[in-house]
């Protein structure tokens, strides 16, 4: 049974809404939740909240569920758990990219994992599978958060919002040692008190056919210093504790020149825009008078414009960038900071900094300038403005603080908080903090059977002490929560110096999900073992079994860079066999399938066939022949004891003459959707698609069809950055990211698309696809050096899913014949000449999604499932997900060569909107005059198959291709004449195409109807 993308409809960046769709013909359906139960657990400034889910299928159809969520600030996610034969089961943490592999290997067996990862910033993503037919999946989601305090107070919020209403909403929230009572409950629960229990105050309450909004409620509080002290299970005692630090009176010295950055991509759509403005505003009628360089970024920088306030006039400003178009990703790098504030005493950025365009392994801090970003959407990347940011600065969140409290914290001057230990017995983060923080709070951990007590001094930045805090083991009660908290505030340290491997091995001690761990639930002992994943501490029994199948079994064998070299030789001895191979053929010959077959087996190692009579009376008339015998190391066409049975009349295979002129016309790919009609038509189709977009928000369909159409305009920046949308709809998809960097490509957008192969490859390390994706990307840059590299890290490397390195090899050996210094960077026993007559090399964006390169030469033979043809043809590589398939001849003949791109049945379980393919045609490829012609094309599934005609003249030496489309549409004014005229072109006579469409009412043709062209 097929499965299908089930997705949050958090797309555009509009991640509050918890939504579930699936995707089916080409139309998005909900699939809802049906249940939710909120358990919130708030003590002292911090609350552990479990959330749990139920999701119902509908559909007779299994669902794979891609679910994203929005953490609050100063949240991280502490536990997961996926219900299995009725139970909820525990996660464990695993390598994000280990995890994701396992993850996705056992969903292809269509047996239960789950998974629940970082994606960026404050954005996360849990995957369930499979949620069967007819039926429900339940997940547990466990989130720790700091509270925020205001005006003597803590406030708790979660945003919930769901386009429909839930069968049943459960909530039950406890005060634990807080003297007031918690009030100020929201929406649905308004009416609700809470009432006085053992610990502090409760509240349980459930509504059914309820559509809630935020769960939100206030805590007062009289104390502006909370301590607490825990003792954990691992006998270590943790301590936390949060206090309200005296305002910084004075202000900052008022800047001369200022750099404003201003995010005009699509995720801002979700930005509170008014607020932001009036909070620049008040900014610059504070300056009165300021010279200030804007900024316009999208998916690269659009615009520069510099504005002179004086006397507090900003309204050129203020409408400026009021009237700016939000659209397009979000090309966001600290390198980009640090050259667009160039001279400036000051840079406010006005983004959520989920850069999506860019790629920075290790973000630089910008010493010279002061950053204050300025954010009023929910999802925002903390991480990425902290490591760009001096000691001056601060990170303004105002979807949080009123103006006064934003403007406030704007003007003072920084005052950075350091905490100080008085043993090295202590542990504490972190060990200092920004002015932003409000209630600024820190953890730490002590051994009590070294240390009774710990003090924490906290000081100001020129070392003042600002306050003494004590902590006591004496005074430590039982419990898991500080520890949950230690772990969140050294997280948040590690994750701003980008500690990749202390924040792995924090993530896996801790059970956290972080940017380099994942959240893992397994169905059943076996994968437990299968995977050497340690099962979790609620399931002793099944831990104590894996622990003894563990210890009976010896380490997998880590793979050394020459065991892969030594993998990837069998291969390539076998594609050496056919490059050295003579094929020769009757002059004339036409091949049957009835009467001229040979297995592909008689071809896999030591070779001979012997041939009839019958076959060679039929294919050549030329009477008994011998038989041809071939060893390992392929024909030798020196070797006078084999005899060639067609010797006698064979014909010459003289490659295409390197004074040849090479040209080929390629038909676009066209959209018929009635979407774009107006934007094909349109005198400014930009604006039209502005228009749109409000329609079709979510559609990757749309946005590929439009980037397609604003291209064949000729206006290639604009379809940049419409393409670019795709990164906003989810953050870092590897479909999205796939099509992108190829409609990029199509674009000529080489450069631009570096940093999506590289964002890319951050995700799918383990496919060699993306690897060579990139490298080949490098090589149109001019970057040889550096493609040959990746091209060699291939190599090097162990793919047990994909093989691709004979492709790679080949593609070495052409890389070396451009700059002849490379060739030291391949293995010696993998250079070989790279000439090629003809080559045709198939790819495309999708995974588990099954594309067929189905090229029949002049002589009638086909290369489709036939890795040898008789002129000498060579096909390799049948892939389930992604490509490449190829097509290689050495010696090309005059004729038509027809190239087919075949969808077949689509396995995907995530493939969300149009499958791109890529066809690569090279003629005399690795030599001096290699030609190589691109043509891309967007795939149906279900449509018929996108063909391509390959013509090579003897005499003229020319190459021709078209495409036929899959459909043909009927206009207003059409006739039969007129139709098969159009049809004739592509060599599809009437009764095909009548055969075809066998359904059709020939007599009730209404424009705007798609016929089947086969």
């Amino acid at each position: 049974m097929k499965s299908f993308i089930l997705l949050l409809s958090l797309l555009s960046m509009n991640i509050s809404a918890q939504v579930l769709m699936t995707e089916s013909n080409g139309r998005q359906e909900s699939l809802a939740i049906t249940k939710m139960n909120f358990d919130v657990r708030a003590h002292g400034f911090l609350a552990e909240t479990n959330i749990t889910m139920t999701f119902t299928n509908p559909f007779p159809r299994r669902l794979i569920g891609n679910f994203y969520m929005t953490l609050p600030e100063n949240s991280s996610i502490t536990g997961y758990a996926l219900d299995i034969n009725g139970q909820l089961r525990d996660a464990v943490a695993v390598e994000k990219v280990r995890a994701r592999q396992v993850f996705e290997e056992i969903s292809r067996q269509k047996i239960d994992p789950g998974l629940m990862e970082w994606v960026q910033g404050n954005y996360f993503k849990t995957r369930v599978y499979p949620i069967p037919a007819n039926a429900s999946r339940t997940i547990r989601i466990t989130m720790l958060s700091e509270l925020q305090y205001k005006d003597d107070q803590f406030i708790y919020e979660f945003p919930l919002k769901l386009p429909q209403s839930l069968k049943k909403l459960s909530v039950n929230i406890e005060s634990i040692n807080h003297d007031s009572k918690p009030k100020n409950l929201t929406g649905v629960f308004k009416s609700t008190e809470f009432i006085e229990s053992t610990y502090g105050y409760k509240l349980t309450t459930s509504l059914i056919n309820v559509k809630p909004n935020n769960i939100k409620f206030t805590v007062p509080s009289d104390s502006q210093n909370w301590q607490m002290v825990e003792i954990a299970k691992d006998k270590k005692v943790y301590f936390a504790a949060a206090t309200l630090l005296p305002k910084v009176q004075e202000s900052r010295l008022a800047p001369k020149s200022i750099s404003l950055v201003w995010d005009a991509s699509a995720s801002r759509e979700s930005a509170d825009i008014k607020k932001e403005l009036n909070f620049l505003k008040k900014i610059l009628d504070k300056h009165q008078s300021v010279n200030l360089k804007v900024h316009i970024i999208r998916n690269k920088v659009d615009e520069s414009k510099s504005f002179s306030i004086v006397n507090g006039n900003s309204q050129e400003l203020i409408t400026y960038l009021k009237d700016q178009v939000l659209d397009g990703g979000t090309y966001l790098s600290s390198k980009l900071l640090k050259s667009l504030s160039k001279g400036s005493d000051e840079l406010l950025i006005f983004s959520d900094g989920m850069a999506n365009l860019s790629y920075e392994a290790n973000p630089e801090i910008l010493h010279k300038v002061n950053i204050f970003a300025i954010n009023s959407s929910s999802t925002i990347d903390q991480n990425f403005f902290r490591r760009c940011m001096n000691s001056q600065g601060a990170i303004i969140n105002l979807k949080l603080l009123n103006q006064v409290d934003a403007f406030a914290l704007y003007s003072s001057p920084v005052n950075i908080r350091k905490y100080d230990h008085n043993n090295s017995q202590v542990h504490i983060h972190p060990r200092s903090s920004f002015q932003d923080e409000r209630f600024p709070s820190f953890a730490g951990i002590m051994n009590p059977d070294r240390l009774n007590e710990a003090v924490i001094t906290i000081k100001n930045i020129n070392d003042n002490i600002l306050t003494k805090l004590g902590f006591k083991t004496s005074k430590a009660i039982p419990g898991e929560l500080l520890r949950k908290f230690y772990a969140h505030k050294k997280l948040k340290e590690l994750l701003i110096k980008n500690q990749k491997y202390e924040i792995q091995m924090h993530g896996k001690k801790f059970h956290m999900v972080t940017p380099y761990t994942s959240l893992i639930v397994l169905d059943n002992i076996n994968q437990y073992i299968r995977y050497r994943i340690e099962p979790p501490d609620s399931l002793p029994n099944m831990k104590e079994e894996y622990l003894k199948a563990i210890s009976k079994r010896s380490p997998p064998k880590k793979l050394t860079t020459n065991d892969n070299l030594r993998d990837a030789t069998q291969n390539w001895r076998q594609y050496l066999r056919w490059y050295q191979r003579s094929f020769n053929y009757p002059k004339g010959f036409s091949w049957s399938r009835e009467i001229y077959v040979i297995p592909d087996f008689l071809y896999a190692g030591l070779l001979e066939i012997v041939s009839t009579n019958n076959r060679a009376d039929l294919v050549g008339g030329l009477g008994d022949t011998d038989s041809i015998k071939e060893s390992a190391g392929g024909a030798d066409p020196n070797d006078s004891n084999e005899r060639d049975p067609f010797s006698e009349k064979s014909i010459a295979q003289d490659k295409l003459a390197k004074e040849s002129k090479v040209s080929i016309t390629v038909t676009p790919w066209s959209s018929d959707s009635e979407h774009i009609e107006s934007v094909k038509s349109s005198k400014t189709p930009y604006k039209d698609y502005l228009k749109l977009k409000q329609s079709f928000p979510n559609s990757p369909d749309f946005y590929i069809d439009v980037a397609e159409v604003l291209h064949s305009k000729g206006k290639t920046d604009l379809a940049a950055r419409v393409a670019s949308n795709l990164l906003e709809l989810v953050i870092d998809n590897p479909t999205y990211l796939r099509s992108t960097a190829m409609l990029y490509e199509k674009f000529e957008k080489f450069t631009e698309a570096l940093p999506i192969h590289q964002r890319l490859l951050k995700e799918r390390p383990d496919e060699p696809q993306a690897l060579r994706n990139y490298s080949l990307c490098l090589e149109k840059t001019g970057d040889l050096t550096a493609a040959m590299l990746t091209f060699k890290s291939i190599l090097e490397q162990s793919f047990p899913r994909f093989d691709i390195k004979n492709t790679v090899i080949t593609e070495m050996n052409r890389l070396a014949m451009k700059e002849v210094g490379l060739i030291n960077q391949i293995p010696f026993n993998f250079t070989q000449d790279p000439k090629i007559d003809l080559r045709v090399i198939l790819t495309w964006n999708a995974d588990n999604v099954d594309l067929d390169l189905y090229l029949t030469e002049p002589t009638g033979e086909s290369s489709y499932k036939n890795k040898y043809t008789t002129i000498g043809g060579y096909q390799e590589g049948s892939f389930s997900s992604y490509g490449p398939e190829t097509y290689l001849l050495r010696k090309a003949i005059p004729g038509t060569y027809n190239i087919k791109i075949i969808p077949r049945e689509n396995s995907s379980q995530s493939i969300i909107g149009a499958v791109i393919a890529k066809l690569d045609i090279f003629v005399n490829y690795g030599q001096e005059d290699e030609k190589q012609f691109t043509s891309y094309h967007k795939i149906d599934p279900q449509s018929p198959s996108v063909k391509t005609q390959l013509f090579i003249d003897d005499e003229k030496k020319s190459l021709t291709t078209k495409n036929k489309p899959p459909f043909y549409t009927v206009t207003a004014d059409d006739s039969f004449l007129h139709i098969a005229s159009y049809l004739k072109a592509f060599g599809v006579t009437w009764s095909e195409f009548q055969k075809a469409n066998s359904t059709i009412d020939w007599d009730s043709l209404t424009p705007g109807m798609q016929l089947i062209i086969p």
